[in-house]
């Protein structure tokens, strides 16, 4: 048992939880034991011990706040979080489930009741996390990412609601990008599912694992360290010397077999246009000046015909980013802002940008090999 109690705070450091082991996670967690009358009075505590009862969840009650960083797999460790973060979590769930399921049933995206009051509480459980990994189950989840922009913007789940609130990290979070082609490629309620989850936490780097340059892009404006993890430049085709299933070392030991100054060429064009829309993101129209912006966006590119991928220089990426801007801001503007309004929003910002010089202290490209891996989830 010593062993075991001094073991144990090393042990939940990093805890990842899935329905495979929820139960066993959150086992020992009891609120009602708190007081003792009550938790007496119900049956199946009548051939129970209270005081190891008490014992055991203040255990847990302590362990669980050893968690620097979480890993939440699914939906049903997600709920379970949720529900046990506080005793007045439950009630609320369950209260506010039936107006989500009856707006859901009704086709409304939209609850049409006053939305119900969150408890105002503090977690007792979780409460000093550094780092928490969004993984792909629970993002494709349902009750995460319902449907897609078509539709409206996604409803809440209370789940999603309680979590938005009662959870927090202070460092990282990590995504499995790959969710947000779950309906297509390029839907944008992926994004207002994860502002819903996200939006209020204090984390301060986000780490996009399995990137593309063909993905829509996440914002990059609101943290202030921004990673994006690609799984392939666009070009020719990577061939393995080894057939070693670690995709790291396949990664590193990737090489272009047949490549010409063409192929070179065209990768890197279709690099820099990838650039050209990532920098700007979802901040094309005129209220969104980024003359301060001082987020760090770095690029974890795999291994290209010289070794790496290399950025444009500022005046090459300006004029191919305002070739991507007129060919969009003509089929779609911003809010109630022109066409040429939103041009000329845009050379304000590459203006700013070459004169602060913030091309080239914020936005960086690192080899897959050379990049630190994730603090959530401990890979790239």
């Amino acid at each position: 048992m010593r062993c075991m109690t001094h073991f144990s705070p090393f042990l939940y450091s990093k805890l990842e939880i899935s329905k495979n082991n929820v139960e066993k996670v959150f086992y020992g967690l009891d609120y009602t034991v708190e007081d003792e009358e009550e938790w007496s009075k119900l049956d199946e505590n009548l051939d129970r011990s209270y005081q190891q009862a008490l014992s055991s969840h203040y255990r847990k009650l302590h362990l669980l706040n050893k968690v620097k960083t979480l890993l939440i797999t699914d939906f049903r460790s997600a709920e379970t979080i949720a529900r046990s973060l506080h005793p007045s979590y439950p009630e609320y769930i369950e209260d506010d489930l039936e107006r989500y399921e009856e707006a859901i049933s009704f086709g409304s995206h939209n609850l049409s009741d006053k939305p119900l009051p969150l408890p105002q509480c503090v977690s007792l459980i979780l409460k000093n996390v550094e780092n928490i990994s969004l993984g792909y189950g629970f993002l494709s989840s349902e009750e995460f990412y319902p449907h897609c922009a078509h539709d409206g913007d996604p409803l809440a789940h209370p789940v999603i609601t309680v979590l938005s609130r009662g959870l927090n990290c202070t460092k990282d979070v990590c995504y499995d990008y790959r969710a947000a082609s779950k309906y297509h490629e390029g839907d944008e309620g992926f994004r207002t599912s994860l502002s819903q989850l996200v939006g209020e936490w204090k984390f301060t780097t986000s780490n996009w694992h399995h990137m593309s340059t063909m993905n829509q892009f996440p914002c990059t404006h609101s943290r202030p360290n921004v990673r994006l993890f690609l799984e392939s430049e666009p070009g020719p085709t990577l061939k393995s010397k080894t057939k070693n299933k670690n995709k790291n070392k396949i990664r590193a030991q990737s090489r272009i077999e047949t490549a010409n100054s063409d192929d070179i060429a065209r990768v890197q064009r279709m690099f820099s246009v990838f650039l050209a829309g990532l920098i700007d993101s979802n901040y094309w129209c005129c209220a969104h000046s980024r003359k301060d912006e001082k987020t760090t966006i770095e690029l974890i590119c795999p291994s290209t015909v010289d070794g790496r991928l290399e950025l444009p220089n500022k005046d090459e990426a300006s004029k191919l980013a305002l070739e991507v801007y007129e060919g969009t801001f003509w089929a779609q503007t911003s809010g109630e802002d022109s066409f040429g309004e939103c041009m000329e929003a845009a050379k304000e910002r590459w203006k700013e940008r070459k004169e602060c010089g913030w091309y080239e202290r914020y936005l960086r490209v690192v080899s897959w090999e050379d990049a630190e891996v994730c603090l959530c989830c401990e890979g790239k």
